[in-house]
């Protein structure tokens, strides 16, 4: 009789059954190691944001907002004025920044979230333009009041909504 490379049905059983075993072993393995990952990941300290990435993000969503409302997206207007909330919330575990004084910083942080953050949302829910930009006008007038306070004077906010945030137009001489 000549060789077969087929295995009998009892190779055959044999064989998956081990290789069975072997790959439930592996999972079982690979398991364990990925919940072990993943608990020691859990332990570890989230990022601690810096007020500089957070600002940086409120800004860019600020400008959003406003280059949707002046656009009538209110929608898009409301998201981004509601992720700006979010940031907000996240600010008091922020690290404080080192330079400037730092101290002015939660008060009128909270402040704002308190007054314009509020203000803002109204005029995006409601789809009032008009409202939307004095909104808008009196929210960046807080934002540099606080850079201004808190020694980042120099990071100036446009009160017009469509305008890149911070304000690069040249600035007057003298």
């Amino acid at each position: 009789m000549p060789p077969t490379f087929f295995p009998t049905p009892a190779e055959f059983r044999a064989w998956h059954h081990a290789w069975s075993a072997y790959r439930s072993s592996l999972m079982k393995r690979l398991l364990l190691l990925l919940a072990l990952g993943c608990a020691a990941c859990s332990r570890t300290s989230p990022h601690q944001p810096r007020y500089g990435e957070a600002m940086g993000e409120v800004g860019r969503r600020f400008e959003l907002a406003g280059r949707a409302a002046a656009a009538n997206r209110f929608e898009l207007a409301a998201f981004e004025v509601d992720e700006m909330g979010e940031v907000f919330s996240q600010l008091p575990r922020a690290e404080l920044p080192k330079e400037g004084d730092a101290k002015v910083l939660p008060p009128m942080v909270e402040g704002f979230r308190k007054a314009e953050l509020p203000e803002l949302a109204r005029a995006a829910k409601d789809k009032d333009g008009r409202a939307f930009a004095d909104a808008f006008a009196r929210a960046a007038a807080a934002c540099n009041a606080c850079h201004v306070a808190s020694g980042h004077g120099f990071i100036e906010i446009p009160p017009k909504p469509g305008k890149p945030v911070p304000d690069v137009d040249p600035a007057p001489s003298g």
